[in-house]
């Protein structure tokens, strides 16, 4: 994988691929109405959908996506895949172009949500680690609350479901950041966290942190890059960001 925005393929290849195929399914759908025969579904549209999956797939687009930025381009494939822009070599080329240019506000907004997810405002002051400000710790801990549960027949702690999505943006500002490949399948943070939890364990430790789970619901994360600490506190707008000038 890429930690750059680009495409593996050229935007030749891949639109001439597209286009065969599309051509292919445009014969079976003329075929299908002079014969009369009702087909189940709209394959080319199933066809542009794929197609631009595969792009966003090979451009590594997503691992710069925000969360916000990923829902709506998700929402876009599945729920309103007729406006999609059509394959060709001067659409990709344009998306490209449109993606590089954008590419630093991608990335500082991707740090400021990883820079929110970090630093909670906790009013009770009950976790010392945690400042009222805005401002992340450049040692010690951050406990995030909510994060994890633990059944009644289970031995140790293990993540919400949706504290997933959660770790996943971390994973992907700091592999950026790092310029390593973001961690897939069962490498991710979560899913490290989920096996150690099978395991009777509660700590996992990754290339940018340690994390351990509490019964309490508590994920105390330590951060041990303060150099990846020092790049995303400066993309999002430095330390004592408050969350007006995030949004």
């Amino acid at each position: 994988m890429t930690t750059e925005i680009q495409l593996y393929d050229t935007v030749e290849a891949i639109a001439a691929e597209h286009e065969r195929r599309k051509v292919e399914l445009e014969r079976v759908t003329v075929l299908a109405a002079e014969c009369q025969v009702e087909l189940k579904k709209d394959y080319l549209t199933e066809h542009k959908q794929c197609s631009w999956r595969n792009i966003l797939d090979k451009s590594n687009a997503r691992q710069w996506m925000s969360t916000k930025q990923s829902h709506d381009v998700t929402a876009m494939l599945f729920d309103t895949p007729e406006k999609l822009p059509e394959i060709t070599v001067e659409t990709l080329r344009s998306w490209l172009q449109d993606l590089i240019v954008g590419s630093p506000d991608m990335l500082r907004d991707l740090c400021r949500e990883a820079f929110e997810f970090l630093t909670p405002q906790v009013r009770s002051g009950q976790y010392k680690s945690n400042e009222n400000k805005r401002e992340i710790p450049q040692s010690g801990r951050v406990v995030l609350q909510w994060m994890c549960q633990q059944d009644k027949w289970e031995t140790s702690p293990h993540l919400r479901y949706d504290s997933g999505q959660r770790l996943d943006v971390l994973d992907r500002i700091f592999s950026l950041l790092d310029k390593r490949a973001k961690p897939e399948g069962d490498v991710t943070t979560y899913h490290l966290c989920q096996a150690a939890s099978r395991r009777g364990e509660t700590e996992v430790s990754i290339f940018w942190g340690t994390l351990k789970m509490h019964k309490n619901g508590n994920l105390h994360i330590w951060l041990t890059r303060p150099d990846l600490l020092k790049k995303l506190t400066e993309i999002s707008a430095g330390n004592n960001m408050r969350a007006a000038e995030a949004a």
